[in-house]
């Protein structure tokens, strides 16, 4: 199944699509996108990426609930008994900054 939601900025008219399709092939949201010019956010499934490397005047974007993800679980593999290894790592300093990002965000809604 994919998803195709209008931007949070269309909050009036918020448009959601359900498409369904057998396979998870990027020629489907391909075929869909054909026509848009602008920026899709995504998760990171790679046909995504493909759309924004075939089709001119598209970028792919992933969201930041996707792209934390994959940093939390390296907070995980690290463990709870190594918390200093933890507040010293890459992936702490990425989930700090991304909550940065959120609180800002967050902010600039109420605007």
């Amino acid at each position: 199944m994919w998803v195709h939601r209008s931007g949070e900025f269309y909050k009036d008219r918020q448009i959601v699509l359900y498409e369904y399709q057998k396979t998870r092939h990027h020629e489907h949201p391909e075929n869909y996108y054909r026509d848009y010019k602008g920026v899709l956010v995504t998760d990171g499934l790679q046909q995504y990426h493909l759309i924004e490397k075939n089709l001119k005047g598209v970028t792919s974007a992933n969201c930041w609930a996707h792209a934390r993800r994959d940093f939390s679980d390296a907070i995980k593999a690290i463990g709870k008994k190594n918390q200093k290894s933890i507040k010293h790592s890459v992936a702490n300093e990425a989930l700090e900054r991304i909550a940065e990002m959120y609180h800002i965000e967050g902010e600039l809604k109420e605007l």
